[in-house]
């Protein structure tokens, strides 16, 4: 893709400046950070956390949402419309897509929030487990849209849910406001944003309401949605490792599947900007680097993972020998969880070893049930 210098320079530029913190941009009046009366009801579903999103990013969020929902797509194309399995392409429909797997947005930075096990007995109707090729050092931690190093959101539903998997524990959300919200899928729909409102990597970073901007936004958010769907080994569309020659080398940064969240972000980002009347020509080549990117990260096949799969095979010699000598594994989550795990390992160890070729994956999500939700 051939991109101007001038607008290439110039992101480059914005996402080499120092984080703009959202105070700013909200005027640096902190005493009403959080204050403000807002009815979102009328625009989406999604609960915008009061306790944890200040007001201006609120309205932000808010009028992002109301954007999409007014946008009119001409000639959208065909791979759109099957990435997000449409009927039709239009500002409602991707808004109701949005709604299914996006329930409540919050900052976990902010305010006391968190997930919690449940011991209640567990059923996950799909018992086969993810393919383990994401964030193995902090967990499961998925949906991890970064820019230059910068965390701008994350799918915590997902990765509570896929933690609560291996484990075959129920978990709960504390939300900022002290309410509960029962993990049952990797739909829950659970959305911390942390550097979506840095202004120093907007496209246009002299008017955070500019619509390009909406537009950056809604890509980021379509991409952590992806992450909501998925069942078995491909639940939650995991990112995979990138490959060697590739600018994320060893990263779990690249997609192995074809509709994953680097697709539907990217194709997302590209129809709204086929459409964008708004967008001066300068606001649109500077987020073609972004859309780039997506594209980029998207593998024609997975990579073996030669560390972590010594890693991985010496955790699932460690847990046999747990096995054998019938010890205490309260800590791993007890003797069945253990045994579970030991009996994936030759899986697991296949698909880290032999690359496969990147595929279409179904994105119905799978789901628990507990025998009581209180």
């Amino acid at each position: 893709m051939k991109l101007k210098v001038n607008a290439f320079k110039k992101f480059l530029l914005a996402i080499t400046l120092i984080s703009t913190s959202i105070a700013s941009a909200d005027g640096g009046d902190l005493k009403d950070f959080f204050k403000c009366e807002m009815d979102t009801s009328s625009i989406t579903k999604i609960t915008l956390s009061p306790n944890s999103l200040s007001c201006n990013e609120r309205k932000f969020l808010v009028k992002d949402l109301a954007r999409l929902k007014a946008m009119q797509f001409k000639d959208p194309s065909p791979e759109l419309q099957k990435a997000l399995e449409l009927k039709e392409v239009s500002g409602e429909s991707m808004l109701a897509w949005l709604e299914e797997r996006i329930q409540y947005i919050y900052n976990d930075q902010r305010k006391n929030s968190g997930f919690r096990t449940v011991k209640v007995p567990v059923i996950f109707e799909n018992p086969v487990m993810p393919f383990l090729r994401i964030g193995f050092q902090t967990g499961f931690q998925t949906g991890v849209a970064r820019i230059q190093g910068v965390l701008t959101a994350e799918n915590t539903g997902a990765g509570a849910y896929a933690e609560g998997k291996v484990l075959r524990q129920a978990k709960v959300f504390i939300t900022p406001e002290s309410k509960q919200i029962l993990v049952t899928s990797p739909r829950t729909g659970l959305i911390s944003v942390q550097g979506l409102f840095t202004a120093g990597f907007y496209p246009n970073a002299e008017n955070n309401m500019a619509m390009i901007n909406s537009i950056h936004r809604l890509g980021i958010l379509f991409h952590e949605a992806r992450h909501s769907d998925g069942s078995g080994r491909d639940m939650m569309f995991g990112h995979s490792a990138c490959p060697k020659g590739n600018a994320y080398e060893g990263q779990m940064a690249c997609d192995d599947t074809l509709n994953g969240s680097y697709t539907v972000g990217a194709l997302v980002i590209k129809e709204m900007l086929k459409n964008c009347s708004e967008c001066t020509p300068e606001e649109i080549e500077t987020e073609k680097v972004l859309l780039a990117n997506h594209f980029y990260r998207v593998l024609e096949e997975s990579v073996s993972m030669p560390q972590i799969t010594s890693w991985y095979e010496k955790n699932c010699q460690e847990n046999q020998a747990r096995l054998d000598q019938n010890g205490d594994m309260s800590e791993l989550g007890g003797k069945d969880v253990v045994a579970a795990l030991v009996a994936d390992c030759p899986a697991q160890l296949d698909f880290m070893r032999n690359p496969r070729k990147s595929l279409w994956v179904d994105p119905a999500p799978e789901k628990l049930k507990v025998s009581n939700e209180n």
